[in-house]
């Protein structure tokens, strides 16, 4: 999708931070988060809500990706520069993927979805209440 980068996003939270601060208001960062983009697996939302975790981020809400319908939800937008032809990427196609992968940045753990996935993962330690799980 294009997005910047985690490093991005924690410039701009300090400077968000710090204008609040200056203004003498309680503002609150309030990102949106969208499960399910092709090209991005379970891992990639494990990963992602271990960044959360670590950052103090709770998610109460998590959207689901959409393709559009015209057929192209399965191509790799980022080769297309690079290729003549789009390469095809990995998608969440059944609804069980795609709840998968909200369960995972909702985090909590008595989530039995999330739960198996790690499980099947291999990350079925991440589910103590330790910050780096």
């Amino acid at each position: 999708m294009k997005k910047p980068s985690t490093g991005s996003f924690e410039i701009f939270a300090e400077r968000f931070a710090a204008a609040s601060k200056r203004a003498g208001k309680e503002q609150y960062l309030v990102p949106y988060f969208i499960a399910s983009h092709p090209g991005s697996g379970v891992e990639d939302m494990i990963e992602l809500a271990l960044y959360l975790k670590r950052h103090g981020y709770r998610p109460r809400q998590v959207q689901d990706f959409h393709p559009r319908a015209d057929g192209h939800r399965d191509l790799h937008v980022l080769t297309a520069s690079t290729r003549s032809r789009w390469s095809p990427s990995e998608s969440a196609r059944r609804l069980t993927d795609r709840q998968v992968q909200r369960a995972l940045l909702l985090f909590a753990p008595e989530n039995w979805t999330a739960r198996r996935a790690r499980l099947r993962a291999g990350r079925g330690g991440l589910d103590r209440r330790r910050p780096d799980c």
